[in-house]
């Protein structure tokens, strides 16, 4: 169903019987994807995005990256580049533990 970018089935198991509700709905659009992980984690690379919306392009899930840090809804995260370059809601700064 991801390949047909479709959402996944509904199975419900009864005492003897099995329902599978397949919904022709949309995916989320690959944006709102990315929005809803942030929502729930610190940062997401190109590969888990690319994991969760069905894209298999990395230079095309770069564009949605890029798209959505032109609105001001990511930005990159600091100090990762090249393979291990990840995205997260602006503003984020990693708390470190109170040393003395």
């Amino acid at each position: 169903m991801t390949r047909l970018k479709l959402k996944a089935p509904i199975i419900r198991e009864n005492e003897n019987s099995v329902i599978v509700y397949i919904r022709h709905e949309p995916l989320a659009k690959p944006e709102e994807t990315v929005l809803d992980y942030l929502e729930k984690h610190l940062e997401i690379t190109n590969t888990k995005a690319r994991e969760l919306t069905g894209i298999e392009s990395e230079s095309s899930m770069k564009q949605i990256f890029f798209r959505l840090r032109d609105q001001g809804l990511i930005e990159p995260v600091p100090g990762k580049r090249g393979t291990k370059s990840a995205w997260q809601k602006p503003g984020i700064q990693l708390k470190l533990p109170f040393t003395d």
